[in-house]
């Protein structure tokens, strides 16, 4: 379980990492100098938006994984009190 998780995290960062970058290019007068400069803001507001959501589903893995090993321990430390003594 813990190995899947851990792969679908490693896809899913290197997906964004993968994604263009935000170019930018000069306007001209024909433009008003703003078609470029909206376009860039528009791209770099996706970018923020997939990094957001990014690190969100990273927090979510690892609250996961905090669940899974504490239940883990509670099982092992459950076997160890069931254990008959001599």
């Amino acid at each position: 379980m813990r190995a899947l998780i851990l792969g679908l995290t490693v896809a899913f960062l290197a997906a964004g990492a993968a994604q263009a970058r935000c170019p930018t290019a000069p306007d001209g007068a024909s433009s008003n100098y703003v078609n470029n400069g909206t376009q860039r803001s528009i791209c770099l507001q996706d970018e923020l938006s997939n990094k957001t959501k990014q690190l969100e589903e990273q927090t979510r893995i690892n609250s996961q994984l905090n669940t899974l090993q504490q239940q883990v321990q509670q099982q092992q430390f459950n076997q160890m009190m069931n254990k008959p003594k001599f």
